[in-house]
């Protein structure tokens, strides 16, 4: 599972690479709207990260379940407990439970 200061990294730096996209212009964090919020990652640094509706870090990866080239955002739920693993694969499912995967077509 990833520690809170690993996921809080790469989301703050898919939100980067949204602000900072080349050949295209840029895109600030606000114009998200409510999709964007503070991310705490416990070493004292707090930068912004898209957040879901509980106001919770969302996880991203090219790799669902294995599969390459194949996005998928994950939101830990209500309970705010992901887990899973890198690929998003429940690696606990009492944690996993109540996930919202959201994939690729």
């Amino acid at each position: 599972m990833l520690s809170r200061a690993s996921f809080g990294f790469v989301m703050a730096s898919r939100l980067l690479l949204l602000r900072s996209r080349p050949c295209l212009p840029s895109l600030p964090a606000d114009s998200l709207g409510s999709a964007v919020g503070l991310v705490p990652l416990g070493n004292g640094f707090t930068p912004k990260g898209i957040v879901d509706g509980w106001r919770r870090p969302v996880m991203f990866t090219r790799t669902y379940q294995g599969t390459p080239s194949t996005l998928a955002l994950l939101s830990a739920g209500n309970d705010g407990k992901f887990g899973v693993d890198l690929n998003f694969t429940p690696s606990n499912l009492n944690d996993s439970r109540d996930n919202v995967v959201v994939t690729s077509p």
